[in-house]
């Protein structure tokens, strides 16, 4: 805080007028009526001279640290930082031109606290109608604003989440007619916004069967509520899906349904899991049944208690003499038979055993099965022995489902686009598909038994092998982007994802797919150094220009100026002396607006003190000359980056308050600063009416659109991200996440 002034001879009368102590105690004066008016207005109340010179301040704000020493006599820029009185002289000031009282928000500092504050400021005339005062009250409005913050907040979090949720939401009129709509029910319709599926379609039309609707409507209008509705939806394209509707009928005060209102989930992969789950355990079942697997469970004291009909004919016995009346060890030869206790107690200490066995039918045939038995504990009295046996021609059976599955991979992996290639652990390729022909020029022979490192460039080796390291460290699938080395010596930007690949539970090679990513490197070469070459040109001519008007227009100005006051010293004609003063006056006004203008086109702080300080220093110069509250939240100091990405994102600061004022009848904007060890994030936000940024940007050419375009290529220049959220009635936010080292 700066040191308080001496109050200024000029001042001295209206402290005599206007200070509580020197009143006259008998008599009501108009003075007195205009102090016992301003003293009971709430809050904190004040008086100032034209000069911006407190005379009178009501007990509450004595009651502010700011004020407690002493202000009477003082300006606010005697007791407030700079940019706060600016902003309370800025006003004091259109009080007093337009003869009007004024309602605005004004910062404050309550013992080192950022408060804000609603003020209502107004004139004080004399009786010839001349303002000779600036009367004014504020209230505390902190919380107020933290509550609208907070409301904000939860309705953004709300539409977060109806917009990104995996279920369609949706409101409909009992007629069918949607109110609202998620993109989520909108892609479930088969359309692309929410949007086209309300103006094309009503719920009745998404039904395959018109009678589920009245079910529909007659539970909601009889119970209110549906739980698990189930029901065939016709999507645009033709296509039907199974849906599960939960939804509830909203009345009003007079018991009738207003709208309907719930939540739709596509179950179309759920139901058909469970069709395939029923027909699997049928399958299970008659597998079990007709089966020449040999199924069957015991005790634990070998008692068959169930078996199928393979079992018992394959050991020569009737099923119903078989379950419940035969022991395992009746079926064991019997030089294994006496190992039945050892093989229980393999089985209850490991939980599963297999192998081979050797049994004997009740015609005394011996025969080798194979065979998995595992015990049973979970949701059973007693432990039991479930066991599955085979003979030699059942494993011909899993080859032969093996290799078509091996065929059917062989399938999948030559047709693809992209080259797809496995290699052993030591980096040597042991299959190739076409793709990967294509890509390299080599044949495939002349690939397979070939060390990977050949084909990658020298530069990108080191990636690469850390990569293949790291999936062996941790059994991860990695992605990076390396060039791939053609026969012909060429160099391709290429995208390789790879994973382990195991065989009986032991890692034994890496599969991977590379893809080739040329155009899309090509494309982001071209824009990228078209952007930066044409921003770059922007700013040397700026530059050029800022200097220019400086040195140039700025010294011949100057010498004008001092010429004129020159001649304003030895002129002797008073006739002439107003006509140099008016000179003068003007030549000031001129070289004034030359040195804004050269500080608008390239500010010396950018240079000089970097990103944050020249930011601080425009939003002050935004604030006064528009009127809207800018502040810098955030991270004060950044430290120096790299001047290009300072005058990147200085011009996309300039660009949104420059919006903001033009378009957004905002009263406030907040620009955010961060860092962090690898990128800057820079945000600008105002409280304005919002507009429809996807609309803008895909519609017709506009000052603003060209505005927002500038902004995403200058962010694009530098390898950043550019992201706009704005809607009607909901302000602009602008965010820009950078790399640093650009």
């Amino acid at each position: 805080m700066k040191t308080k002034k001496q109050s200024s001879p000029n001042n001295a009368h209206h402290q005599r007028r206007f200070s509580t102590a020197q009143l006259p105690p008998a008599k009501t004066t108009d003075e007195d009526q205009l102090l016992s008016f301003v003293n009971s207005l709430p809050g904190y109340s004040w008086m100032k001279d034209l000069n911006g010179r407190y005379v009178y301040g009501n007990a509450a704000l004595q009651t502010l640290s700011a004020y407690r020493a002493g202000y009477i006599g003082m300006t606010d820029a005697d007791i407030w930082p700079a940019e706060i009185a600016k902003v309370y002289r800025a006003n004091d000031l259109k009080v007093i031109a337009e003869r009007k009282p004024l309602e605005t928000i004004e910062p404050y500092l309550i013992d080192g606290q950022d408060h804000f504050m609603h003020v209502s400021k107004f004139p004080i005339f004399d009786h010839r109608g001349a303002v000779i005062m600036v009367g004014g009250s504020s209230v505390d409005i902190t919380e107020r604003k933290k509550a609208e913050a907070a409301l904000r907040t939860a309705e953004q979090h709300y539409r977060d989440i109806f917009e990104n949720a995996g279920e369609g939401i949706f409101q409909t009129t009992p007629e069918g007619r949607y109110i609202a709509a998620n993109p989520a029910l909108a892609r479930m319709h088969g359309f692309d916004s929410p949007e086209e599926l309300m103006s094309q379609r009503q719920s009745p039309d998404a039904y395959v069967d018109p009678a589920r609707r009245e079910v529909f409507k007659r539970m909601l209008e009889t119970k209110g509520v549906v739980r698990a509705f189930e029901f065939d939806l016709a999507r645009r394209d033709g296509t039907n899906i199974c849906v599960s509707v939960n939804a509830r009928a909203v009345r009003d005060e007079d018991g009738a349904i207003r709208y309907y209102e719930g939540t739709v989930q596509d179950i179309t992969e759920p139901k058909a899991s469970q069709e395939a789950l029923r027909e699997s355990e049928e399958r299970y079942r008659d597998l079990v049944e007709n089966s020449h697997e040999l199924i069957c469970t015991h005790g634990l004291d070998g008692l068959i208690l169930t078996a199928n009909n393979a079992a018992a004919i394959a050991l020569g016995y009737d099923l119903d003499l078989f379950v419940g009346k035969k022991n395992i060890r009746d079926i064991l030869a019997p030089e294994v038979s006496r190992q039945f206790d050892e093989y229980m107690e393999r089985l209850r200490r490991h939980g599963s055993t297999g192998g081979l066995m050797l049994v004997q039918t009740s015609s005394g045939e011996r025969r080798v099965w194979e065979y998995y038995n595992s015990l049973r504990t979970e949701g059973v009295d007693t432990p039991i022995v479930r066991g599955m046996a085979r003979d030699v021609t059942e494993q011909r059976r899993a080859e032969t489902a093996l290799r078509e599955s091996e065929e059917r991979y062989r399938e999948l992996f030559e047709n693809s686009r992209d080259a797809i290639y496995v290699h052993d652990l030591r980096g040597f390729y042991t299959s190739v598909n076409r793709a990967a022909e294509q890509l390299s020029g080599f044949p495939r022979d002349e690939i397979i038994g070939r060390h990977y490192s050949n084909f990658v460039s020298p530069q990108h080796l080191k990636d690469a092998r850390e990569n293949f390291c790291r999936k062996l460290d941790v059994p991860i699938e990695t992605t990076y982007e390396a060039e791939a080395l053609r026969k012909n010596g060429e160099h391709v930007p290429v995208e390789v994802s790879s994973r382990l690949i195991y065989k009986d539970g032991n890692v034994v090679g890496v599969q991977g797919t590379v893809r080739d990513v040329s155009e899309r490197k090509r494309s982001q070469r071209a824009l990228q150094t078209y952007a930066r070459r044409v921003i770059e040109a922007q700013e040397i001519e700026r530059q050029n220009v800022a200097r220019e008007l400086h040195d140039e227009i700025g010294q011949i100005l100057t010498a004008v100026l001092l010429n004129l006051q020159s001649v304003e010293r030895t002129c002797t004609f008073r006739t002439c002396v107003p006509d140099v003063k008016e000179s003068i006056q003007v030549v000031e006004d001129a070289l004034k607006r030359v040195r804004e203008l050269s500080l608008e086109l390239r500010p010396s702080l950018l240079d000089d003190l970097g990103l944050v300080a020249a930011a601080r220093w425009y939003a002050a110069r935004y604030t006064a000359r528009s009127g809207i509250v800018t502040e810098i939240i955030g991270d004060n100091d950044i430290g120096r980056i790299s001047r290009e990405l300072e005058t990147a994102c200085f011009r996309i600061i300039q660009e949104a308050l420059t919006n903001t004022a033009r378009h957004s009848r905002a009263t406030r904007a907040d620009i955010q600063i961060k860092r962090t060890n690898v990128h800057l994030y820079l945000t600008v936000r105002d409280n304005g009416i919002g507009f429809d940024a996807e609309a803008l940007l895909n519609g017709q050419p506009s000052a603003l659109a060209l505005g927002l375009h500038g902004m995403s290529e200058r962010a694009s220049a530098v390898s950043g991200h550019l992201d706009i959220e704005s809607a009607p009635g909901r302000g602009t936010q602008v965010r820009v996440m950078v790399p640093l080292g650009t």
